[in-house]
């Protein structure tokens, strides 16, 4: 394999979905989670990305038989948690 590869997990995540999956994975609720304003103040129009996602797909990666460990969120934080317990 060799030239450019988007290195992202394979499932776009938006704010929201990560502040859910992180809620699931503890069995605690979401009921809050950063406003977009909080976060447009600190990063300008690179908020954009954490609140909305950046609709990148690995495609090559995908595309070359590259698995990924945990294509998407809630598979990472379920393993990040049940490892350090």
């Amino acid at each position: 394999m060799s030239g450019v590869y988007n290195l992202v997990a394979p499932e776009m995540t938006t704010n929201l979905e990560f502040t859910r999956a992180f809620a699931r994975v503890l069995k605690r609720p979401a009921f809050l989670s950063l406003p977009g304003w909080v976060l447009e103040i600190v990063f300008g129009e690179s908020s954009v990305a954490l609140t909305e996602g950046q609709k990148v797909l690995p495609e090559r990666l995908l595309n070359a038989g590259f698995k990924f460990a945990f294509p998407d969120i809630q598979s990472a934080w379920k393993d990040l948690f049940s490892s350090h317990r």
